[in-house]
């Protein structure tokens, strides 16, 4: 049997039973290496959504650590501008995977889930966060919030460069009535601006799933072989629960829209010694 496999755009033929695909590079990010399955000189925008998606990926990591020296660059000169309020966003994004949020959400919809139908529901992300989501003590940063789908979010920022500057929003308002003072369209610009034409505030997001994914499956990758596929699978629904659990997914979202497929695969065939 023959499965058509996409590869940098291009369609080939290739054995169901081959061994998957290893990762094409790797890169460097805050002191770690992590792994990527398409090539930073891949398509920006391509018919394949995740092919696209996972370029994107692998462009921002082949310049993370560069990517985020630049935006705490730019908090640290200008931390009252639009951009400097960007830029603190962007490291929300990119360390702890923070959705945009939208305005809609925030002022309130009628909820159509099943336990609240009909109730009215207000949710929110890091363009939307009010000063009642911040809480500052000592040396960490709450943030509690509902999120989408109605998901509760408690992140806990503990690195010292955030807590200063978030206490600084706190302190130091402009015209709007957020925690950090910048909309949705501020921010699109800023990362298009900054980080390249072409990405998208949601890149963040994929980012740190995946990275998050790799900081748990790192170890066992090197050091765990097991006999059986149900074995490997055990091994992986746990990479997942870690990575839906920093995005504030269900497991199912996080495997399906933001971990890269090619890497579950060779997970589980290295995993399992093939």
């Amino acid at each position: 049997m023959h499965l058509d496999i996409i590869v940098e755009g291009i369609i080939r033929e290739e054995d169901e039973d081959e061994k998957s695909q290893g990762p094409n590079f790797w890169f460097d990010f805050d002191g770690h290496r992590y792994p990527a399955w398409s090539s930073p000189r891949g398509r920006m925008h391509t018919a394949e959504y995740e092919l696209s998606k996972f370029n994107r990926y692998a462009k921002i990591g082949d310049r993370a650590d560069e990517i985020k020296s630049n935006l705490i660059k730019e908090l640290k000169s200008r931390p009252n501008s639009i951009n400097g309020r960007c830029a603190y966003a962007c490291l929300l994004m990119m360390e702890h995977g923070i959705r945009t949020g939208n305005e809609t959400s925030a002022e309130g919809y009628v909820s159509g889930l099943e336990d609240n139908k009909g109730e009215l529901v207000k949710t929110y992300g890091v363009t939307t966060l009010l000063d009642d989501h911040v809480k500052i003590e000592g040396d960490v940063l709450s943030l509690h919030f509902l999120g989408k789908t109605q998901v509760e979010h408690k992140i806990r920022v503990l690195d010292d460069l955030m807590i200063k500057y978030g206490r600084y929003y706190q302190k130091h308002k402009n015209d709007r009535e957020t925690w950090l003072g910048v909309e949705y369209d501020d921010l699109f610009k800023y990362i298009r601006n900054t980080v390249g034409d072409g990405f998208i505030p949601k890149d963040f997001r994929t980012f740190r799933g995946n990275v998050t994914a790799w900081d748990y499956i790192r170890k066992p990758v090197k050091k765990v072989r097991v006999e059986t596929a149900t074995e490997a699978n055990d091994i992986i629904k746990k990479m997942v629960e870690a990575c839906a659990s920093v995005l504030g997914n269900t497991t199912g979202v996080s495997k399906s829209s933001y971990l890269d497929h090619r890497m579950i695969d060779w997970i589980k065939d290295t995993l399992m010694g093939l």
